[in-house]
């Protein structure tokens, strides 16, 4: 029996990914947009695949991530010994494993945070609106600045609860469960 759970190992490399590209993630998803669920568009110089593997760890991270085995033999074929060609496939392979768990953590990410985007923007619709409709019958200066501040502020807030339900959306939110979430129409 394998000492590390590689599938599980590669399970949490894929979320430590989502958190180190959460900034994007959520800007994607603020924007408006699906957030993309491929991690070479986010880790372009791919290094989830440059993991290095004794012989014994690549039988185990072959055994363990068979679903996401690397079949290109062109990746080692031309290496000298098998030991290097076993391990050179199981860094491969590892590697296709946090790419796929990626994927699939992005489209839960993507599913469970339909809802939650669709309801903000319709509250940041309700505050353009407003601020519009304040200006064209020519309210006071001070309510159409309070007006910008309280969609500034929501705007800002928008931000804060789409990455803390990025993370909840993976297992990864380690807040509150119920933290204080920006209401229209309540000012602090």
């Amino acid at each position: 029996m394998a000492e590390k759970d590689y599938r599980q190992e590669a399970e949490e490399d894929a979320k430590n990914a989502i958190e180190d590209y959460l900034d994007e993630i959520v800007e994607q998803l603020v924007d408006g947009e699906s957030a993309e669920d491929d991690l070479e568009y986010y880790n372009q110089d791919r290094s989830h695949y440059d993991q290095s593997f004794s012989l014994r760890q690549a039988a185990d991270v072959l055994d363990d991530l068979s679903r996401y085995e690397e079949t290109d033999r062109g990746l080692w074929d031309s290496l000298e010994t098998p030991e290097e060609m076993v391990q050179v496939k199981a860094s491969f392979t590892y590697g296709n494993a946090v790419a796929a768990m990626f994927s699939d953590e992005m489209k839960t990410v993507n599913s469970d945070l339909s809802d939650v985007l669709e309801a903000l923007g319709d509250d940041q619709s309700l505050l353009h609106s407003t601020l519009r409709s304040l200006e064209e019958r020519g309210a006071p200066l001070n309510e159409i600045q309070e007006a910008e501040e309280e969609l500034k502020a929501f705007e800002k807030s928008k931000k804060f609860r789409v990455q803390r339900e990025v993370l909840k959306a993976i297992g990864r939110f380690k807040g509150p469960e119920h933290p204080k979430d920006w209401v229209p129409g309540v000012r602090e």
